[in-house]
Formats: C-alpha cells, structure tokens, sequence
C-alpha cells in the first residue's frame, strides 16, 4: 500500500517558514520608519549592528580610540521619502580599519524562501520514497 505524505499545511516546517518569513516582512516594514539597532565598545574597535531604510547594516571600525565595555541600543524614527522600497541588495565597503556591510531585506527574504522551498521540496520527495 502506497502512502503519501500529510499535506504541506500540516507540516511543522511549514508554518515555522511562514512566521519567519512574516518576521522578516514585519522588519522590511518597520525598517522603513525607524533605525533600531546596538552599538558595542570594546578596547579599540566599536561594533555597530540594525536595521534601517530597508537594508540590515553590520560595521566593524577600529579607527579611532573607544572606551571600552559599553553597549547602547539605538531606537529613533526616520524619514525614508525619496529612498527605494527596494534599495541595492548588498553593499560591501572597506576602509582602513574600518568594514561595513549592508544586506537589503528584500535579499534576506529570497534568500531564505528558496531555501526554505528547497528544503520543503526534499521533505516532500523524501517522503514520497519512504511511503
């Protein structure tokens, strides 16, 4: 006797892709109102990490001189007329001592339903084979 896997909606997977996937459109949304994000100081270098204008920012800079051990959370709304709902996908800069890298929502999220479909197809296929 052949069976088939449960459907897709009854898969777990499913629905943990489903609220990723609205966690990140909620992100891209709130992203295009507000800066949210942290900045940490260590001896020397100064991490800075959040989200703003529809781009997750990462930066790494150890140009100048920091005070060591702090960490601030950054909250402040923003004006985002006149820039792209849909703004460069990935922007890599690199100075002396200095790294910034910057991802666009818009990538996050195709990035991870291609993987997510992928993995949900071989979920699919290696069920197939099993029943």
């Amino acid at each position: 006797m052949i069976m088939t896997p449960r459907p897709i909606y009854r898969w777990k997977s499913f629905w943990l892709g489903v609220v990723v996937l609205g966690f990140l459109a909620w992100a891209w949304g709130r992203s295009m109102g507000n800066t949210d994000g942290f900045m940490w100081w260590s001896p020397g270098v100064a991490v800075m990490g959040g989200q703003s204008a529809g781009q997750v920012h990462l930066a790494w800079d150890g140009s100048r001189p920091y005070p060591a051990g702090q960490m601030v959370w950054i909250h402040e709304p923003i004006s985002t007329v006149g820039e792209p709902r849909f703004p460069q996908g990935w922007v890599w800069e690199r100075y002396p001592r200095q790294i910034q890298v910057a991802v666009a929502h818009w990538l996050v999220m195709g990035v991870f339903a291609v993987a997510w479909a992928g993995f949900l197809g071989w979920r699919w296929r290696r069920g197939l084979e099993i029943g």
